[in-house]
């Protein structure tokens, strides 16, 4: 009986144990590739990583020049408003000279009394049309200052945010 199972053995498995030596073999090889391939994600995992990495810098520095660009704009056009307020401040000053003038004049005739009064409403009116133009002017600036102030802000986040991107190993 043991002779039996010893030639069983050996007519089964001896041709099991012949087949597994070249299957090393090749598992080697496919283990090898395998670990090759590993090694290859791997590396593309870390560029991937990296280049992410650069598209969010890039993006964070594009939305600083953005916010910037807009900051610089808004103030220019607080600067426009306010030299527009100053002009219109030396007007209503040359106007209001102008009234005092006319008011101071000595008026005789009837016709000069009259032409007086009409250089008078003409510059009254003027002056209502500078006093009105100046109250938006003073409106519109106090909202160009908030939104100045509003992107100042925003600018600042944002540098922030590329600040702390930045120092990120």
């Amino acid at each position: 009986m043991r002779k039996i199972s010893l030639v069983v053995l050996l007519v089964f498995v001896a041709p099991s144990l012949a087949a597994r030596s070249p299957s090393d073999a090749e598992d080697r090889d496919t283990r090898a590739q395998l670990a090759e391939i590993n090694g290859t994600l791997k590396e593309m995992v870390v560029l991937l990583k990296e280049q992410a990495a650069m598209q969010k810098t890039d993006l964070l520095m594009r939305r600083v020049t953005l916010a910037s660009t807009e900051l610089a704009a808004a103030q220019d056009r607080l600067r426009r408003l306010d030299q527009e307020s100053a002009g219109l401040k030396s007007d209503q000053g040359e106007f209001e000279g102008l009234l005092s003038r006319i008011e101071a004049e000595d008026a005789t005739s009837e016709q000069a009394r009259a032409s007086r009064q009409s250089r008078m409403n003409d510059i009254k009116s003027r002056l209502a049309a500078i006093q009105d133009r100046s109250a938006a002017v003073t409106r519109e600036t106090i909202s160009a200052q908030n939104e100045v102030e509003t992107l100042r802000r925003e600018v600042q986040d944002w540098r922030n945010v590329l600040d702390k991107a930045l120092a990120k190993p």
